[in-house]
């Protein structure tokens, strides 16, 4: 039985999952502000009414000083690491050829 792109009994495909979180962390911090590296897949679990919670780590690397007060708060190449940050993904139904969609 041949599958949709992103479509898997077992929840969301891990690489459509990755890059619909990306998308949405770089939707998230102005252009040019911050960088986002290092994006991975740790675990997805199911969750209620056949939803999926996908787990990720990643870093984002600042990309312009931050002058808050008149004082520097982040250099430029300063990294933050988030650990198993939650993201929840539902069946779409194929919206845009994706069987999974990040909610």
């Amino acid at each position: 039985m041949a599958l949709a792109a992103g479509c898997s009994s077992k929840g969301p495909d891990h690489e459509d999952a990755l890059q619909q979180i990306a998308e949405r962390i770089r939707a998230s911090f102005p252009m040019d502000e911050q960088r986002l590296e290092n994006v991975t897949f740790k675990k997805s679990t199911e969750i209620s009414g056949g939803r999926y919670a996908v787990f990720v780590d990643y870093d984002l690397v600042a990309t312009l000083p931050d002058l808050s007060s008149l004082s520097l708060t982040t250099s430029v190449g300063a990294r933050t690491h988030i650990v198993d940050e939650r993201y929840v993904f539902a069946r779409s139904g194929l919206t845009e050829g994706r069987a999974w969609v990040l909610e």
